[in-house]
């Protein structure tokens, strides 16, 4: 479990400046194919040696950075007053699969053997790589020169304040913002995603 968290930890800012090179998109794609592939690699790996290991740190590699790419790929399309609304979401999208991750793999585990484990990863990361695809088909991509800056994020609330393109006094606003201005925030941004993705796909 280590060299998962150290092999994420690693490669987390390279892969995102990939993104802001290349593209959201793309990057999550192939960070999540190739977790699938790399991930199924390990459940047939039996010894434990440092080749074992180095596999189970490629796959942290993959998985990891994911929540910070879809947080930078969600920031490019708002605007900087929407940022920190939509951060709650992502926070609360993050924290049901997380909840979720442990028992079912655990599941599994108890009636497929160890080996169940990196299948719930692939399949985990199978299920990203298919939506990211179908998403593509949706909306274009943002202009590179329009997309900000990658910024390296936990999945937790006061991850906002470490983006350069959030205001500290929209961060302060937000928290003394009654419940009613809070979801009519959220209701806004649902319409304007939806609007886009209209004009998109007509």
């Amino acid at each position: 479990m280590g060299v998962i968290i150290i092999g994420g930890g690693a490669i987390q800012l390279p892969l995102g400046r990939l993104s802001d090179i290349i593209g959201r998109r793309r990057v999550i794609f192939g960070a999540c194919v190739a977790g699938v592939v790399v991930s199924v690699a390990a459940s047939q790996y039996n010894d434990t040696d440092w080749y074992f290991y180095a596999i189970v740190a490629v796959i942290g590699a993959m998985a990891t950075p994911l929540y910070s790419l879809c947080a930078a790929h969600t920031n490019d399309y708002l605007n900087k007053s929407q940022m920190v609304a939509a951060s709650g979401t992502l926070v609360l999208v993050s924290g049901i699969g997380a909840s979720m991750g442990p028992p079912l793999t655990t599941f599994a585990m108890e009636h497929y053997g160890p080996q169940a484990f990196f299948y719930s990863i692939a399949i985990s990361l199978g299920l990203v790589a298919a939506y990211a695809l179908w998403r593509a088909t949706r909306r274009d991509a943002v202009a590179r020169e329009d997309l900000g800056d990658f910024v390296v994020m936990a999945p937790t609330p006061t991850s906002a304040s470490f983006n350069p393109d959030v205001v500290l006094e929209k961060n302060e606003s937000a928290t003394e913002a009654d419940a009613q201005d809070v979801q009519a925030s959220f209701e806004e941004l649902v319409e304007e995603l939806n609007n886009s993705d209209e004009k998109a796909n007509p």
